[in-house]
């Protein structure tokens, strides 16, 4: 009888020590058991350790690096070359999962290489907020990315093989806002089989602080990551265009919206 596949859960965290647990619990708590929890702190100075040690469950693995490299994508890649599984799934340090999220995944990435979720919002206090879910087509394309980052990181299941044939994350500093955007852009622009549900699987977490900024500076991003792509790739200048429309537009808006609050 074939053993049930293992999934390697990746937490890249990095002074989280209060929202950590509450998401080491969702993960533990998935109803789809076979998983190992590789948690990465990037030389946390606050209780991640304690937090960690609280927990007698052979699934985690802990390792803490000695210097603080700033970069998740780095951090992020230190657990995919650890990965023993043969899916890796991602969750953010704040964000949680629905105890069936991997479960009703490994059912929907049947012939395909990845497959995210929806999610919907919660605040700091793990409440609900009242905020639409993000709109995701039942077919991912690179033009549809283009125009709306409907891929939430904390929601991807992906073939191990599949992640490390890409080398994992972008590392460089330009990318540091939008590195999974950058690496979901590379592999629908080469062909990778992405499949999604449209559940909202994933309670992701928003902070007050700083919102229209860290808005202002993921738009810019994403511009750049976008200009990156298209250069790289064969793409539509149309739907490259539809693009630049859009979020120029949004970054417009977020300034001005920001300038007005001060």
């Amino acid at each position: 009888m074939a053993h049930p596949p293992l999934i390697s859960v990746i937490v890249a965290t990095y002074n989280r020590a209060y929202f950590l647990k509450e998401t080491i619990d969702s993960i533990l708590g998935q109803t789809y058991p076979h998983i190992e929890l590789i948690i990465i702190s990037d030389a946390s100075t606050d209780n991640t350790d304690d937090t960690v040690a609280s927990y007698d469950d052979k699934r985690i693995r802990y390792i803490k690096l000695l210097k603080n490299r700033g970069l998740p994508s780095k951090t992020r890649n230190e657990g995919i070359k650890m990965a023993k599984g043969e899916y890796i799934a991602f969750c953010d340090d704040d964000d949680l999962w629905k105890p069936e999220k991997l479960k009703k995944q490994l059912v929907a990435i049947n012939g395909f290489d990845l497959c995210f979720t929806n999610r919907i919002y919660i605040d700091q206090k793990s409440n609900l907020v009242k905020k639409r879910s993000i709109s995701i087509p039942p077919k991912a394309t690179l033009s549809r990315l283009f125009l709306s980052n409907y891929i939430t990181l904390s929601s991807v299941l992906v073939k191990c093989d599949i992640i490390k044939k890409f080398g994992g994350f972008d590392t460089r500093s330009e990318f540091q806002i939008g590195e999974d955007y950058e690496l979901w852009g590379r592999m629908l622009a080469e062909g990778i089989k992405f499949c999604s549900i449209d559940e909202n699987l994933v309670l992701y977490r928003i902070h007050n602080q700083n919102i229209s900024k860290n808005l202002e500076t993921g738009i810019k991003g994403t511009i750049k990551i976008n200009r990156h792509l298209f250069h790289k790739y064969k793409i539509s200048k149309w739907v490259m265009f539809q693009a630049e429309v859009i979020y120029s537009l949004k970054l417009i808006y977020y300034i001005l919206n920001s300038h007005n609050k001060n």
